[in-house]
């Protein structure tokens, strides 16, 4: 029984540990993005300015 309550702990651990770190790669290409959208908004803002 002690063994069991054990492993899913483990494997708890294990799955919030996958998750945090898929968490982490989403956060960093959602900023990449914004900073993708940032720069393009920089360069086309005084274009549409003059329009």
């Amino acid at each position: 029984m002690i063994a069991e309550a054990s492993n899913l702990c483990s494997e708890a651990a294990s799955v919030r540990t996958a998750a945090t770190a898929e968490q982490q790669k989403i956060h960093a290409k959602f900023n990449n993005i914004v900073k993708a959208f940032n720069t393009y908004m920089d360069s086309v803002g005084p274009f549409l300015e003059q329009v």
